[in-house]
């Protein structure tokens, strides 16, 4: 895949639609100016077959690896050209592994999304390439008569299991990475785990 060029058709002109490979690898898009054919600029993509992030630290081994990304490299990650792109405001710190899924049905469209649970017992979908931030939805544990659950309560616990949770201060609660299974009917499914305090 490496140096693939590919021609683009034409479709205004400022703009042009290129269609990825169907193989997973690095490839190179270059385009021609159609008026001074001197005139060219080039660009390189990773084309992915990554199914999601779904768990904690990627998979069951908990190893962090992502053997599907192609398009990041030593030599490509730098400040110069990697950094932040955009920021989604939540209700509480996030501790718990953030989730992405490709190619969602939602907000009545087709979006790369990303779930996050927050230490104030929610959970938000944002979409993964929007900026500024888009959110699609926010789900909260908390509700009448059930409350945060005391972080001092949840301290020793949280230090049993230094690798999947942690200790977080002021607010113990969502430090479950949520779950998410896409062979629930073809549909998906979140499982999340949270502690909270009921009263009555």
């Amino acid at each position: 895949m490496d140096g693939l060029r590919r021609n683009l058709q034409q479709s205004g002109e400022t703009t042009a639609t290129y269609v990825a490979p169907n193989a997973v690898g690095n490839a190179t898009i270059t385009a021609t100016s159609i008026a001074d054919v001197t005139k060219s600029a080039s660009a390189n993509i990773g084309v992915t077959d990554l199914a999601g992030v779904t768990t904690y630290h990627n998979n069951p081994s908990r190893d962090g690896v992502n053997s599907r990304e192609f398009a990041l490299t030593t030599a490509n990650v730098k400040t110069s050209t990697f950094g932040k792109l955009f920021s989604c405001p939540v209700d509480g710190e996030v501790y718990a592994q953030p989730l992405w899924m490709p190619n969602l049905a939602i907000g009545g469209g087709t979006h790369n999304v990303v779930f996050v649970a927050t230490q104030n017992d929610s959970i938000y979908a944002f979409d993964a390439d929007a900026s500024p931030c888009h959110q699609y939805w926010q789900r909260s544990f908390l509700r009448a008569g059930v409350t945060q659950f005391p972080s001092q309560t949840r301290e020793r616990r949280y230090q049993q299991d230094s690798r999947n949770h942690g200790y977080a201060g002021d607010r113990s609660r969502d430090q479950h990475t949520v779950c998410d299974s896409q062979n629930q009917g073809g549909h998906g499914e979140l499982s999340p785990a949270s502690i909270c305090r009921q009263f009555g």
